[in-house]
């Protein structure tokens, strides 16, 4: 059997990619840093900073913060256009308990658009936490139009080269 794996390509890992953000990887797992003058612990990523740094990698995105001026058929028609692009990808930043689910912040891929349900797939990166789940559009809209740090969460549109 024939493996497509070859070692001498360089792959992208936690160790190369956090480190060209302007996050450091020990502020990503809560080092207190400074955001509007003051000394907070953010752990993980505001959507804003990993837009940030998937363009400090290379990626060209377009970040989209969800707030109240956001209307939702925009953004369901945004989502659809991009998952129809085989090669582009979305990833949403949602709160966990505003959808019904156990946590805070969190942080995953869609997969697909299903138009019947009016749900979105989403691709949860933490499967001991949650799996993956059908959400409707609506209750997706509610969650990314929460509050994290100094903005509301959001989405990210990531375009192939």
């Amino acid at each position: 059997m024939r493996s497509n794996f070859d070692p001498t390509i360089p792959r992208f890992t936690q160790d190369n990619v956090i480190t060209k953000g302007q996050k450091t990887r020990a502020q990503v797992l809560g080092e207190p840093l400074a955001i509007n003058g003051k000394q907070i612990q953010d752990f993980g990523y505001q959507v804003r900073q990993l837009d940030e740094m998937l363009r400090a990698n290379g990626a060209t995105t377009r970040l989209t913060i969800v707030d109240d001026n956001k209307v939702e058929q925009d953004i369901r028609n945004e989502l659809v256009e991009n998952l129809k692009r085989r090669a582009d990808y979305v990833i949403v930043a949602y709160k966990r308990d505003a959808v019904s689910q156990r946590g805070g912040g969190h942080i995953s891929p869609l997969g697909a658009y299903d138009a019947e349900s009016d749900s979105f797939l989403v691709l949860d990166v933490n499967p001991a936490s949650a799996g993956w789940v059908w959400m409707p559009t609506a209750t997706l809209v509610k969650g990314m139009r929460t509050f994290d740090t100094v903005e509301n969460r959001g989405y990210i549109l990531i375009q192939s080269p």
